[in-house]
């Protein structure tokens, strides 16, 4: 049973096991969920997104752990990591279509090639918060870039 609840959190529910692109999935499975959150709860999205990134590392790590044996230290199959680290891109962003876009390609660009400290804490760290601390850190380079994107007016340059 401790299982097969870690294998369906795990896996955003089902879309760990899509077998191409994964962690892309794992990522549109929380734009998703940021997605219906808004349009229920659009003044309380900040509080949402932070607790529910909270609140599902731990469980996602509790989820690593579980799975370790069967499954191994990071396997792709697990994505409550994309999931988490997108709703971290989307914290404190104006809703919009662009910025769930544009928020989605960056944390995709910064959770796949791993740069500034994102790599290191995927080697360093290997325990079940290891496979969810590399895509927090993902997710804060996405809000930050995405955020400057906002504050110097790429947005409105756009058209969006």
């Amino acid at each position: 049973m401790k299982k097969t609840i870690a294998k369906a959190i795990g896996t955003s529910f089902g879309f760990g096991f899509i077998p191409w692109a994964p962690g892309t999935w794992g990522a549109v499975f929380g734009v998703a969920i940021y997605y219906l959150i808004y349009q229920y709860a659009p003044e309380e999205i900040n509080a949402w997104m932070i607790g529910l990134t909270i609140v599902f590392t731990i469980i996602g790590s509790w989820c690593c752990e579980v799975l370790k044996d069967e499954w191994g230290d990071d396997p792709s199959k697990i994505v409550m990591d994309e999931s988490i680290g997108i709703w971290l891109t989307f914290i404190c962003m104006p809703y919009g279509w662009f910025n769930m876009l544009f928020g989605f390609g960056l944390f995709r660009f910064f959770d796949i090639l791993k740069p500034l400290g994102v790599g290191a804490i995927d080697r360093k760290i290997k325990n079940g918060f290891g496979v969810m601390a590399d895509d927090l850190l993902a997710g804060v380079y996405a809000l930050i870039v995405l955020q400057a994107a906002n504050y110097f007016g790429l947005v409105e340059y756009l058209g969006f």
